[in-house]
């Protein structure tokens, strides 16, 4: 009743014979090896060629990179309105505790 003669199973699309796996770039690595060897890049071996370096390093491999020193707020108005409930919430609960302290 059953053909099945035995032997491993295939799956569909998967484990050809003829094909391999391509291997993905790892991005930490290179940014931890060029963290690692600041002297790598220049001579000198300075801090400021090395972070000039880094950033560099990062804006290539992600396309863009932020600028650390931004003091600009960038959360969307709900959040904003969700931290601002919480600090109230935070103050109500803080409040309530410090009444009933002594018990």
């Amino acid at each position: 009743m059953s053909n099945f003669t035995g032997g491993k199973l295939k799956i569909k699309g998967g484990d050809l014979p003829g094909l391999k796996k391509k291997k993905k770039k790892s991005d930490a690595a290179a940014l931890a090896l060029a963290l690692a060897n600041p002297d790598a890049e220049g001579g000198d071996g300075s801090n400021s060629k090395a972070a000039d370096a880094a950033d560099e390093l990062k804006k290539t491999l992600h396309g863009h990179a932020l600028s650390s020193d931004d003091t600009q707020d960038r959360r969307t108005a709900a959040e904003k309105k969700y931290d601002e409930r919480m600090k109230t919430l935070e103050t109500e609960r803080l409040r309530k505790m410090a009444e009933k302290s002594h018990r």
